[in-house]
Order: structure tokens, then C-alpha cells, then sequence
């Protein structure tokens, strides 16, 4: 196989796997999101609410933070692994903040592959976009009311979904596009950013959305209600995110990494890891 190719075939495979879970999310996201969204739109302003909720609601939370991630692949992508994880410089700011880290790591491309599901990475999606949300909101939330709350939270997990996630969308397309790290002390082979996403998933995203909503004033009706709102209106947009993005954009841009400037220097570093000084 040339590199840069991937086989159509193991294309449809991936997108069959996907089917179910595109399922759940549309489904999940018209009952839970849509239709309420657009049931409180034309309550407050009649049809001109339901065109609203029609046409405003998927493009907000779903056309928009695509856009994002794809913009930012489109852009980022080659450039962010040359300029950033390629440079030995990094190593400064993993030590500082105690990320274990060997100078002895060296990058090499494998063959590219997609995740059997992509459950987990929905999960990611909602943990980053919960995560981010529930530190900043009480931050910045200077007036103290459920209401208030409830909007600052709603706007910064979309700022999340659009703006943050599409940084953990870079680290699964160099994974997905096959960009390994060969630790020579110890003999192991890690995925780009391993750290990154124990940080991130490992930081407690129950206890922190939890201990936003111990803060709501109003009582603990108000809590859990307002808890409860947030949850389900903002994790379905998170599932479609994830599932169209694996479908219909990530099999797009593994080739176009893999065709990149970047790869093609992994490639050849690829075949320095197999003389015995080291091995690949």
C-alpha cells in the first residue's frame, strides 16, 4: 500500500462500525435537544420560534462546531506536529508540569487505522466540553442566579466544543493517521499526546460539574433541575459532533496527513527504528 492511501474498503468498514452510534446521536439529538430547543422557541415567539429552533439549533450546535474542527485540521494539522510536538523544545514544559517524558522518544508512522467504536471518544467529547464549562463558569459568572448560570454554561460549552475540542480532534487524527512514539529506555510505543488526554479525562469531570451545581443558588430543586437541563440538551450535540466528524471528515484528513510534509519525514524516521541499535 502507498503511503497516503487508504483502502476504500476499510473506509466503508469503519463507516458501517459507525452506524449505530450516528444513530444514537441523531436520534438523541432531535428528541433531547432539537425539539425542546424549538418547543421553547415557539413558545416565546411563535413561528417565527419554530423557524428559529429549525434552522438556528443544528446550526449552532452542530454545522458550526464541524466548521471549527475542520478548519482547524485543515490548517493546523501538518503544521502543529512540525512546529510543535516535533521540536525537542516541549520537553521543558512536560517537565515543569511533571509529565513523564523520555528525551529518548522518537516519532515513526505506522499503518493508519480507526478505532473499532468511537464510544470513548464521544465520552472525550463530553468530558472536555463538561470539564471546561464547569471550572469557568463560576469564574465568570458574576451574578448569581440559576438563569444566569445556566447561560454562561450553555455558551462556554459550546466555546468548548468549538474552540477546545478540535485540539483533542488533532491528537486522534496523528493517532488514526498511524504517528507512534518509540521510547527507546524503556521499549514502549505510545500514541501522540497520551498525556494530554490523561490529564484532561483524568482530572474528574463528575466532581467538577458536580461542584458547579452545589454553587447554583436557589436551592437543591434548582440544582438538580438546572443539572439536569444542561446535561441533556448539551450531550447529544457532543455525540453528533463526534460521530460526523468520524464519519465524513476524519478518513479525509488522515489522507491528507499522511500525503503531508510531516509524514514523509516520519516515513524515513520509520526506517532508521529497524537497524538493532533501534528497533521499530
Amino acid at each position: 500500500m502507498k503511503r497516503g492511501k487508504l483502502p476504500e474498503s476499510e473506509l466503508s468498514v469503519q463507516r458501517r462500525e459507525y452506524k449505530s452510534a450516528a444513530k444514537l446521536a441523531a436520534g438523541s439529538f432531535v428528541i433531547l435537544t432539537a425539539l425542546p430547543l424549538t418547543a421553547a422557541g415557539v413558545f416565546l415567539l411563535g413561528w417565527f420560534g419554530l423557524l428559529i429552533g429549525l434552522i438556528f439549533v443544528p446550526v449552532l450546535l452542530v454545522l458550526f462546531p464541524l466548521g471549527c474542527w475542520r478548519t482547524l485540521l485543515v490548517i493546523a494539522a501538518d503544521r502543529v506536529f512540525r512546529l510543535v510536538i516535533l521540536p525537542p523544545h516541549q520537553d521543558v514544559l512536560l517537565r515543569r508540569f511533571r509529565v513523564p517524558f523520555s528525551t529518548q522518544s522518537k516519532y515513526f508512522l505506522s499503518s493508519p487505522s480507526f478505532p473499532n467504536n468511537i464510544l470513548w471518544r464521544m465520552l472525550q467529547t463530553g468530558s472536555v466540553v463538561f470539564l471546561f464549562a464547569s471550572t469557568a463558569t463560576p469564574l465568570l459568572a458574576t451574578i448569581r442566579t440559576p438563569t444566569i448560570e445556566e447561560d454562561w454554561f450553555f455558551g462556554l460549552a459550546l466555546v468548548a466544543l468549538c474552540l477546545v475540542m478540535p485540539l483533542i480532534a488533532l491528537l486522534w487524527l496523528y493517532e488514526d493517521s498511524g504517528v507512534r512514539a518509540y521510547n527507546k529506555e524503556s521499549g514502549t510505543v505510545s500514541k501522540v499526546g497520551t498525556w494530554i488526554q490523561q490529564f484532561v479525562f483524568g482530572t474528574g469531570v463528575a466532581t467538577s460539574f458536580w461542584k458547579f451545581t452545589q454553587t447554583i443558588q436557589g436551592g437543591t430543586i434548582e440544582q438538580i433541575s438546572l443539572a439536569t437541563i444542561l446535561f441533556l440538551i448539551l450531550i447529544p450535540p457532543c455525540l453528533v459532533v463526534t460521530v460526523v466528524f468520524h464519519r465524513n471528515l476524519q478518513p479525509m484528513f488522515v489522507k491528507r496527513f499522511r500525503m503531508s510534509s510531516s509524514s514523509g519525514f516520519l516515513a524515513q524516521r520509520n526506517v532508521d527504528f529497524r537497524d538493532p541499535e533501534n528497533p521499530g
